[in-house]
């Protein structure tokens, strides 16, 4: 009897686990509640943005008036310093009275809020910056209009003392409405901040409100409609149960009725605040095409700049010479050529020669330059465009193969062309600085002497991990701080097997580094080339370059950057 009650008792259980009522009541209710969540999180994000947009309004109308004011007073105690006869002193004084009062409650309420006029005195930290970088001007302002305002029409020395305290409006009144200004900029674009982020989250919640719909609709109602018509043929034989079934969807109707009209009212409610903002948004739009525009004729304006600057990169590349040919003369070498721009300031020249009066076609000579011209982009390119033009006319029509008087007429020839001597003649007291610091060496095969000559241009040798610098002249090529028939002094070695010699513009070393936000410097980058001279060049070649983009970072490149080297 007893085990029967219990029986009774399970099963009494599992049917009200598995009631068909409960169950649809509770995935109801659980729906509402999302939809009723999310209906109240709009509201209340529209309530917070209008009381936001209300609150920036009056504080961008009280700055504007604040800089009025400030002006008003100027113009009232110049009127003071001069009395008109219409209109008696003290009229003046009361009146600017009267304006200073308020301006003075104005500036303090932006300072440290004002409730009685609107102002929360809670100021970002930029507009807050502004506020005590004013605050200077401001009392000095109000010293001098309260001194104005002590000053009694009877007094002898009335006119003086207004004077001084002219002079102290007109020193800071320039200043003070300078940093209005900008505190009104600060406050126009925190405020524009503000209704761009209300914007943000009152679309977010739109978007999420129709997820939680969407998903509703698939995982709850979906479901719902399909288990109750699973369980339309079991009411069918009961009537009480179908009774209940159908006053509880009656129930539900009338609770989704009643909240779709709730909902309606509060759709009025937001599409007249969405009216509001879509005048503001109509004029944001139409100052952002106008922007975009412009952007546009910038962008097809700087394609033009930038495909000119290729196509002239690549003229100038035409006129390096080509690795295949250094490769004839030497047989393990590396350039590294980087420009900083599209086009470069730096550039590579070599040549052949026969050896004069000698027989055998073993003897020859290989005449090597390496220049770095005035300058990057295109007038560094220009440069490198004349250089090579008047390298190619001194040794190659001339037959000038000695470096110190290839510098020598390369020196002249830049001054001639760039017109320096005419330059001189007028001016004798101004100084050039147009040309190129450059290095030339003349390699002798096959006995391997080494004749180099630079302008403010080293070479540097390394023989078994010991560097010998060779330093050239310290005059550069086009520079009239000397005279114009310059003597460059001649270096002349004996390179052994295994020596390494490195030329290279001064890119590298004057490159900001993005941590250090220093220059890489010449005596680190020299001892970079001795650490890793042992290494074949082509490794050589990828090490410069992974070092230079470590120490650069995502720093902009300084300079253009040319190294070359080769072994003996």
């Amino acid at each position: 009897m007893i085990f029967s009650k219990k029986k009774e008792r399970q099963n009494s259980f599992k049917k009200m686990a598995i009631s068909p009522k409960n169950r649809l009541t509770i995935t109801y209710w659980v729906a509402l509640g999302l939809i009723a969540l999310l209906s109240v999180i709009s509201y209340a994000l529209m309530h917070v943005s209008l009381q936001t947009k209300e609150a920036d309004s009056r504080l961008l109308n009280l700055a504007g008036r604040q800089r009025m004011l400030s002006e008003r007073l100027i113009k009232t105690s110049l009127i003071l310093e001069h009395p008109q006869r219409n209109k008696p002193f003290d009229q003046n004084v009361g009146e600017l009275g009267q304006i200073f009062d308020e301006w003075v409650q104005i500036q303090e309420g932006l300072e440290k809020g004002d409730k009685n006029i609107g102002l929360p005195g809670k100021n970002s930290p930029a507009a807050q910056k502004i506020l005590d970088e004013m605050h200077q001007s401001y009392i000095i302002l109000k010293k001098a209009f309260e001194l104005i305002l002590n000053v009694k029409f009877e007094e002898l020395n009335m006119r003086p003392k207004i004077k001084i305290a002219i002079d102290m409006l007109v020193s800071y009144d320039e200043m003070y409405a300078k940093y209005m200004n900008d505190l009104i900029y600060q406050y126009d674009r925190e405020a524009y901040q503000r209704l761009q982020r209300s914007q943000f989250l009152a679309f977010g919640v739109g978007i999420l409100t129709l997820i939680v719909l969407a998903l509703e609709l698939v995982f709850i109602f979906r479901p719902t409609v399909r288990k109750t018509v699973d369980y339309l043929s079991e009411i069918q034989e009961n009537n009480i149960e179908l009774n209940k079934l159908q006053q509880l969807n009656e129930e539900n109707m009338k609770k989704l009725s009643e909240f779709n009209n709730e909902l309606q009212e509060k759709n009025d409610i937001l599409q007249k605040a969405t009216t509001v903002l879509d005048v503001k948004n109509n004029e944001i739009r139409r100052q952002r095409d106008h922007l975009a525009e412009q952007s546009k004729e910038l962008t097809i304006k700087n394609d033009h700049i930038v495909n000119s600057l290729r196509y002239a990169s690549r003229i100038q590349e035409a006129t390096l010479p080509e690795m295949k040919e250094w490769a004839r003369f030497i047989d393990e070498s590396m350039i590294l050529y980087q420009p900083r721009d599209i086009v470069s300031g730096d550039f590579y020249w070599f040549t052949e020669k026969k050896t004069s009066n000698s027989l055998s076609p073993a003897d020859r000579q290989l005449i090597l330059a390496v220049a770095d011209c005035t300058g990057h982009g295109v007038p560094g390119a220009l440069m490198t465009m004349l250089g090579g033009a008047l390298l190619n006319e001194i040794v190659t029509e001339k037959n000038i193969s000695n470096p110190a008087l290839i510098l020598k007429y390369l020196n002249k020839k830049v001054i001639e062309q760039l017109k320096h001597n005419q330059s001189l003649e007028n001016d004798k007291k101004r100084l050039h600085s147009e040309g190129m610091d450059i290095g030339i060496v003349n390699i002798s095969f096959p006995d391997g002497t080494v004749s180099f000559a630079g302008a403010h241009h080293s070479l540097l040798q390394i023989r078994n991990g010991e560097p010998i610098l060779h330093r050239g002249s310290k005059i550069s090529i086009g520079s009239t701080h000397h005279r114009m028939e310059k003597e460059f002094e001649l270096i002349e070695l004996k390179a052994q097997t295994g020596d390494t010699f490195y030329m290279y513009s001064d890119g590298f070393s004057d490159q900001y580094g993005e941590e250090t936000k220093r220059k890489y410097m010449s005596k680190r980058f020299r001892d970079f080339l001795i650490d890793i001279s042992p290494l074949p060049l082509e490794i050589q070649h990828q090490k410069l370059k992974t070092e230079l983009e470590t120490w650069k970072g995502s720093a902009h490149q300084t300079d253009d950057i040319l190294v070359l080297a080769w072994r003996w």
